[in-house]
């Protein structure tokens, strides 16, 4: 079993027990530790090459059949922006209804994103519960993602 993180330069697998393994016909479930190999790591990284040799009868990776490419790990997303638009230009310290935010996050799964919004008056305490805030109702168009 080895990995590829750029054409040809192929390793073994260290973290998925023995190495070389004799196994039985049929499908495998083997459990890769790959954020322990050399060259990975648990953050993302794409187009790693994954695949089983056996020597002899199948020694080149083909994707399909003894090979899989795909992204390996992932990140946690980036916040870029966090941006109040205020509701008054001429007044940029002070806004009043329902405020625009707007938000620039990336992923680099393209995972999805859960986001909340939380907010209190500058002059509150930190920790401290605003009881007149409350959540606008859902914007009627679909929000775009940034991937």
């Amino acid at each position: 079993m080895l990995y590829e993180l750029s054409p040809g330069a192929r390793q073994r697998m260290t973290q998925v027990g023995a190495n070389p393994r004799e196994l039985d016909a049929g499908p495998q479930s083997i459990p890769w530790n790959f954020a322990n190999e050399p060259g990975l790591a648990a953050s993302f990284t794409p187009g790693v090459l994954v695949f089983a040799r056996i020597s002899g009868v199948v020694d080149e990776p083909r994707v399909g059949e003894n090979a899989l490419l795909l992204g390996m790990g992932n990140d946690a997303p980036v916040v870029h922006a966090v941006e109040p638009m205020p509701t008054d230009p001429l007044n940029t310290e002070e806004s009043a209804g329902n405020v625009e935010i707007r938000l620039r996050i990336s992923d680099t799964s393209s995972d999805p994103v859960d986001i909340t919004v939380e907010w209190r008056r500058a002059s509150a305490r930190l920790g401290a519960a605003d009881p007149e805030s409350r959540r606008a109702p859902r914007h009627p168009d679909p929000v775009p993602r940034d991937r």
